[in-house]
């Protein structure tokens, strides 16, 4: 049973939020988890697009969160990047879960 819930960007922005303070005031709406995920390669930095509107770059936000938390600056979507846990394995970018 899930005990927790993921934030689901409601933003439709054309182009991305550029300050940190703007970017945390997205509008977002809580849900169940949807078990999205994505792989995103074995790069040591990957390039991530965002489970929700497929735009790149979402932005790191550990300021605020738990280290591995990401932001869409576009749709304001919370997501979670997940380091490999082999060696040479990839790296998982699913939803973050609040509890």
């Amino acid at each position: 049973m899930n005990t927790y819930s993921v934030r689901i960007g409601k933003s439709r922005n054309n182009k991305p939020i550029t300050s940190y303070d703007s970017l945390l005031r997205l509008e977002y709406e809580y849900r169940k988890d949807d078990g999205k995920f994505v792989l995103c390669g074995k790069e040591s930095w990957p390039e991530v697009k965002c489970l929700d509107c497929k735009k790149t770059d979402v932005v790191w936000a550990e300021a605020c969160f738990v280290p591995g938390h990401r932001i869409c600056p576009y749709c304001g979507s919370h997501l979670f990047l997940n380091s490999p846990v082999e060696e040479d394995g990839e790296w998982v970018l699913n939803r973050a879960r609040f509890y």
